[in-house]
């Protein structure tokens, strides 16, 4: 994780934030009960890592650590990292 203040959340809830994300990025439909069931944890505990999460990823454009930036803006990485996530005004 490139920012410290991820350390405020342990892993499993920085990996349960990151598909509570992706889901609600996607718009998937019906996807809450089968989230919990997986990891354990509510809506209501992830979603604040889910938001540092996405602080992180509109933000990343200022960051001035760029190691992780240019190895997965790599064509073996698929370029995740040049994905742009706007803001809902």
């Amino acid at each position: 994780m490139v920012d410290y203040k991820s350390i405020q959340f342990d892993n499993h809830t920085l990996a349960s934030g990151a598909v509570y994300l992706v889901n609600k990025i996607r718009l998937k439909q019906n996807w809450e009960a089968v989230h919990k069931m997986a990891t354990g944890l509510s809506d209501q505990a992830v979603r604040p890592c889910a938001k540092f999460l996405c602080f992180l990823i509109q933000n990343a454009e200022n960051n001035t650590l760029t190691a992780v930036k240019r190895k997965f803006g790599s064509p073996e990485h698929f370029q995740v990292s040049k994905l742009k996530l706007e803001r809902n005004q």
